[in-house]
């Protein structure tokens, strides 16, 4: 009986080129022509061939989520020993790495195993996040390639949703954005392709932005929420962690404002939170989630340049108080819990003004008013993208823009993510700062005496070395300041068959965009003319545009 009909596709692809081979091999070219073979062939005449021991390293040009299919020849070996060694990587130095070195692993997906490999087979290998592919022949023996593709596993939903402008690098960044959300978005939104294949609600909000104006509704979204409800125990803390089940709820309010799509189990689940929520409060306003009565691991997670300092406690008391401010704005809500909403934010504003020393809490202590203002934007602007974090990247954009730093926000996006442009990404990382850049090679590349690596010598507790995710989708954030601040469009948050438009270029001379809405297409057009922006706008019916 069947169970569960698979809904994503699978596309298959030649490597776009060889990196290295080691051995004795004989037309190793053939790997990379030719038509596509649904069928491997008896006695194939364009076959590669290794005698004996060797290597060879495969490029597949971008970042892809998926695995290999090999079609092997009719080989000869002794002793019937036809191993071989398959080794993913997201850069080119994990794909060489031994596991344990530099942190390279096999956590949540195997990148590194040892296949046995009979001849005549067709066969696949891999669920993980990959860009080279290393192939190790153990034995002495002749083995015959047919042919090598690399598996492309995604959504079977296509992105309704496009920007592009005059400036390619603006445009990379926006469509790098889409790749990653893209590759994430499998059954559920995940976390990564290569590690966190799973629902972590506590980073999804970046993504859910970037989803729903690229894809509008789409099941995966559906599938996210409705399994977390589902199966998530009710005596634990989402994912262990109090706050992620604040990020869930804002989440949801991005969700409810954005395609008008309401559950009432939804709501239910967000009722249970906010009851739980208020026994957190003290009388100073501040929180302690320990008194909600729940499971935790580690009751005060932020993120992870954060993580475990004293700054992380105000920063889940800053984000706790923005999510409330944005429950209470969406009347999808209900009632009810906008009520509860209320209660809980007017007891969280009793709590003091306070600062931190990390850019992220410093934007969302702007953001609620509950830092020195001054004080926090100066560190924000101090050295432009250094210092960022690059889960909270769209909320750092936003404390800037909402004080009229706009073109600042702009350049420091530009640099930020350009930065992992420039160090070979076709996709956007767990983990990145700038100072990485420094004396390091790109993911395309080895090292050179005295130089470093851009993946395998940096990164923070969770992310240390070839463990950091190179498609990570809360990376995503660039991709709703775009939209939401250079082009300006924004839904309102109690209706979302209204919008506004209040563009700002920044520097910027043509832009074309479409947005999904529950109503159909938007497609916007923006020139920037002597005396200000020309826009063109193309708006379905039951859509309104709103000062």
């Amino acid at each position: 009986m069947r169970l569960f009909e698979e809904k994503r596709r699978k596309e298959y692809m030649l490597p776009v080129k060889i990196v290295e081979v080691e051995g004795n091999v004989y037309k190793p070219e053939n790997l990379l022509k030719g038509n596509f073979m649904e069928q491997n062939m008896f006695d194939f005449p364009d076959f590669c061939e290794f005698n004996g021991k060797g290597h060879i390293i495969f490029d597949f040009g971008r970042e892809y989520f998926g695995g290999i299919r090999l079609f092997f020849h009719s080989n000869g070996y002794p002793n019937l020993k036809p191993y071989l060694r398959i080794r993913f990587g997201e850069s080119l130095g994990e794909c060489c790495s031994e596991v344990g070195e530099k942190n390279s692993t096999n956590d949540h997906s195997t990148r590194d195993m040892v296949c046995y490999m009979p001849p005549n087979s067709d066969m696949e290998w891999g669920a993980t996040g990959y860009r080279f592919v290393r192939l190790d022949f153990l034995e002495e023996g002749i083995f015959r390639l047919n042919r090598v593709y690399g598996t492309y596993v995604h959504s079977e939903s296509d992105p309704i949703g496009s920007f592009e402008c005059d400036n390619p690098l603006v445009n990379d960044i926006f469509n790098t954005a889409a790749h990653t959300l893209h590759l994430n978005m499998q059954n559920c939104v995940w976390d990564g392709v290569k590690r966190d294949q799973h629902i972590w609600c506590g980073d999804l909000y970046p993504e859910i932005l970037g989803i729903l104006y690229l894809y509008g509704n789409c099941r995966e979204l559906e599938n996210t929420f409705d399994y977390t409800i589902q199966y998530h125990p009710k005596e634990r803390w989402l994912n262990n962690i109090p706050l992620y089940n604040m990020w869930l709820l804002l989440c949801m309010k991005e969700y409810f404002s954005k395609t008008g799509k309401v559950k009432k189990e939804y709501l239910e689940y967000a009722k249970e939170t906010l009851c739980v929520l208020k026994k957190c409060i003290n009388e100073d306003g501040s929180l302690t989630f320990e008194k909600g009565g729940l499971h935790y691991n580690n009751p005060y997670y932020f993120d992870w340049p954060s993580h475990k300092t004293p700054d992380s406690v105000f920063a889940c008391y800053a984000t706790t108080l923005y999510t409330m401010r944005q429950l209470i704005g969406c009347a999808y809500f209900g009632e009810e819990n906008i009520a509860l909403a209320s209660e809980i934010e007017k007891a969280l504003s009793k709590k003091t003004k306070e600062n931190s020393g990390f850019k992220a809490i410093s934007a969302l202590g702007v953001l609620v008013d509950k830092s020195d203002r001054e004080k926090a934007l100066n560190l924000i602007r101090n050295n432009g993208a250094s210092g960022y974090s690059i889960f909270m990247t769209y909320f750092i954009s936003k404390a800037l823009t909402e004080n009229g730093y706009v073109q600042e926000a702009f350049d420091n996006n530009l640099q930020y993510y350009g930065g992992m442009l420039q160090m070979g990404a076709t996709s956007f990382w767990e983990g990145f700062e700038v100072e990485w850049m420094e004396n390091a090679c790109k993911i395309t590349e080895r090292p050179q005496k005295g130089q470093r690596e851009v993946h395998g010598d940096f990164g923070k507790p969770c992310y240390v070395g070839y463990r950091n995710s190179l498609a990570h989708g809360w990376s995503c954030g660039v991709l709703a300041f775009i939209i939401e601040t250079v082009v300006g469009f924004q839904f309102s948050d109690s209706d979302c068959t209204k919008f506004t438009l209040k563009p700002n270029l920044c520097g910027l001379k043509h832009i074309h965009c479409k947005i999904p809405t529950v109503k159909g297409i938007v497609d916007i057009e923006l020139t920037q003319k002597e005396d200000g922006v020309e826009t063109k706008l193309n708006v379905p019916d039951g859509l309104t545009q709103i000062a």
